[in-house]
């Protein structure tokens, strides 16, 4: 019986489409690139006796960048060239995804679908005709099936380009690269239920983007919703002011300018209407640098808080006392769950007090 069994299995295995998750990744020169990356390229005099920067110029997948498809079985995606930062002067600029070429003009970015030709897609962007010292920063965002991926590309003329140096800040205190932000739902200035990573729009008491060194004014952005278990009105993000509605479990790419230093990340989930939690991620890319932020979204029935159990397990132990530690330290809040023990809205080393007590039996 179980050997009959077996042959089912088999047989409705081989009857049924394979889906496979789609793995690809982006290569220069035919070495894999890490999502994120930078590929920079110095201006040199091309086949026509322009000075340009290409991406790759004898459209030889193992000579320049191309998208490599790993696994699965589509042959499109869509894909997103934002340039960033241009200051040097050019003839124009162009990009050609998979064959299919535009021309930038006067846009910043560009998105388009492209196609893979046995499992490689040619990217070719080009800055030709280049008259004077400078550097151009982009950055390229690619989504097969859900899957994304980016690299940053930065071209040079003469003059170097310091690399930009930023950072995430959520309540004032810095980010450490991939940390988490975790926020709980409360009712909002309409009486709705929400999750806000900025709600007064003051720098100090919400998520930003902090410059710390370089002359940069611009960036690209992408924030990725990962996933959605509560119901809700609707998700919108503002990087800057500028704001755009996203759809539960997609990305969105979108270039930003700070001001005075300082960009405002909101982030919100509005009128809640069920129990649950989203779970997003943001990737910053300036001048070729890259940081990341998670942002953890939760609306859960209310229940009763022990003092001093910060991660929510129902006791207290040392390891709370971790998780104030990473808090305070590098403003990862991904295990923290009530780090307030005190009452007054703020986490200081006063929270960490009150657990070694509880712990001592004080």
């Amino acid at each position: 019986m179980i050997k009959h069994l077996l042959s089912f299995v088999v047989v409705l295995l081989l009857s049924v489409p394979s889906v496979f998750a789609q793995t690809f990744d982006f290569r220069y020169h035919g070495e894999s690139l890490a999502d994120g990356a930078t590929v920079t390229i110095v201006a040199e005099e091309n086949d026509f006796g322009e000075i340009a920067c290409e991406t790759n110029p004898s459209s030889n997948p193992n000579n320049g960048l191309v998208l490599q498809m790993l696994s699965g079985n589509n042959a499109q995606g869509t894909a997103t060239m934002t340039v960033v930062e241009n200051t040097f002067i050019c003839e124009n600029i162009t990009w050609c995804m998979g064959g299919l070429c535009s021309s930038f003009g006067d846009n910043t970015s560009l998105t388009k679908t492209f196609s893979f030709n046995n499992d490689i897609c040619l990217v070719q962007f080009d800055a030709l005709d280049i008259a004077s010292d400078g550097y151009l920063l982009a950055t390229l965002t690619a989504t097969v099936d859900g899957v994304t991926r980016m690299v940053n590309i930065k071209f040079i003329n003469g003059e170097q380009v310091d690399d930009a140096n930023f950072e995430f800040r959520y309540h004032g205190i810095s980010l450490a690269d991939g940390a988490t932000v975790t926020i709980a739902a409360e009712e909002n200035d309409f009486g709705e239920i929400a999750c806000e990573t900025n709600p007064s729009s003051n720098p100090n008491n919400g998520l930003v983007l902090q410059m710390l060194s370089g002359n940069y004014t611009q960036g690209a952005a992408t924030m990725a919703i990962n996933e959605t278990t509560f119901i809700c009105e609707n998700v919108t993000w503002c990087m800057g002011g500028l704001c755009s509605p996203i759809a539960n479990n997609t990305s969105l790419t979108k270039t930003f300018s700070f001001n005075n230093n300082i960009c405002l990340v909101q982030f919100e989930a509005n009128d809640i209407a069920s129990d649950g939690h989203l779970l997003a991620t943001l990737t910053a890319a300036i001048g070729g640098v890259t940081r990341t932020v998670k942002i953890k979204f939760t609306n859960v029935e209310q229940q009763q808080v022990v003092l001093g159990d910060v991660d929510g397990d129902g006791v207290v132990t040392a390891g709370d006392i971790t998780v104030l530690y990473n808090y305070l330290l590098n403003g990862d809040s991904g295990a923290m769950v009530n780090g307030d023990q005190d009452g007054d809205d703020t986490i200081t080393a006063g929270d960490i007090t009150i657990i070694y007590n509880i712990l001592l039996g004080n």
